[in-house]
């Protein structure tokens, strides 16, 4: 078994989450950043905190905290493409929200 590079697959909280809701906005920002995070394929939810009927039913600038203290904020601005990429993946989860 090989492992996936990088550039292909990351744990979600790994790559979208730091330890204060400024960071996570700044880290966002950074054009390598956002450029990386566009071309990611496999995320993995791991962690009760960001399983996606958690995720799904959040409103958009919700803030929640994992176990480590990292910080995530539910929207496109912080997740980027992402956030749209979760919500069409896990449709049957999501509530009619109007997000």
């Amino acid at each position: 078994m090989i492992p996936l590079p990088k550039h292909f697959a990351e744990k979600f909280p790994t790559e979208f989450m730091l330890h204060h809701w400024l960071l996570t906005c700044a880290k966002s920002c950074l054009p390598w950043v956002r450029k990386r995070r566009d071309k990611l394929t496999v995320v993995t939810l791991c962690g009760v905190e960001i399983k996606p009927e958690n995720l799904m039913n959040l409103r958009v600038g919700a803030q929640i905290s994992d176990p480590k203290g990292r910080v995530l904020v539910w929207t496109d601005f912080t997740l980027g493409s992402m956030r749209q990429k979760l919500i069409a993946y896990y449709p049957d989860k999501t509530k009619a929200d109007g997000q």
